[in-house]
């Protein structure tokens, strides 16, 4: 090999075995010989880095990366749950009252917030 230059995608060549499976190997990188030629080099456990061969080689396959689309569906999860969240925000705050400070209390003193809970107690 003149040359090895590394692969930066997620590519990976496919092999056709005899019993109809396959093999996927990773793609590491790319040599060129001396003949001027562009090899893939796949890594295997076995054998470690090694040629692409042709001979049962059926396709190469490039694995899209998907962060990406993860992190924008994961965006707009979390924008429906703020517009969820808002609307029972604006719901709690219609059940929010104020009540002032009773007369003889000193003055500056300040009143309290309560909760209004509305429905039906049982009791048995």
């Amino acid at each position: 090999m003149k040359q090895i230059i590394p692969c930066n995608e997620k590519l990976y060549a496919i092999y056709n075995l005899d019993e109809g499976d396959e093999l996927k190997l990773p793609v590491l990188a790319f040599g060129l010989n001396e003949l001027g030629y562009i090899i893939p080099l796949t890594f295997d456990g076995g054998s470690g880095l090694d040629e692409a061969r042709a001979e049962n080689l059926d396709r190469y396959e490039l694995e899209e990366d998907t962060r990406i689309a993860d992190a924008l569906e994961g965006i707009e999860t979390r924008l429906d749950a703020l517009e969820e969240l808002q609307g029972t925000a604006e719901q709690l705050r219609e059940c929010i009252g104020y009540e002032r400070p009773a007369i003889y209390a000193p003055s500056g003193s300040k009143g309290f917030n309560f909760l209004r809970i509305g429905g039906t107690v049982y009791k048995d």
